[in-house]
């Protein structure tokens, strides 16, 4: 058999050869289950705050009611807007702060409760354990 017949009867075989993988190969890929799909969730640009906004929160005060012997020092308290308060419990016992559609929150000895106020008005709160343990939050 000369070259160029030697040489198609390669070509020829090695055709038949590759298709006989490929068709291997998709024989195979039918058997298995679809690839898991997953969902593509889009990036969402997360909000920054204004320059007003940063200027409120850099100037957020905390003021602080103690709870001891049973009452609350002061009872009553004037804050600025967006201001906080926190409760620190110096007594030996849990109290429970309940304030108006605000909180509802126990507080164990040594522990702490803070709300922030956004709202101007007047708050006020009590000790749900403590009926007669009240106190009052003012906003300007």
């Amino acid at each position: 058999m000369d070259q160029k017949k030697q040489l198609a009867l390669i070509v020829v075989l090695l055709l038949i050869i590759g298709g006989g993988a490929l068709f291997l190969y998709g024989q195979s890929k039918l058997g298995r289950p679809p690839a898991e799909r997953r969902e593509i969730i889009p990036i969402q640009e997360i909000p920054t705050l204004s320059p007003e906004r940063k200027e409120i929160i850099s100037k957020v005060e905390t003021n602080t009611v103690i709870i001891q012997n049973k009452s609350f020092s002061p009872q009553n308290l004037t804050i600025k807007l967006h201001d906080q308060v926190e409760w620190q419990n110096k007594d030996n016992e849990t109290f429970q702060i309940k304030g108006e559609g605000w909180g509802d929150v126990p507080i164990g000895p040594g522990e702490s409760f803070t709300q922030a106020f956004e709202t101007p008005g007047t708050y006020s709160y009590s000790c749900a354990l403590h009926p007669d343990l009240t106190g009052t939050i003012v906003v300007e």
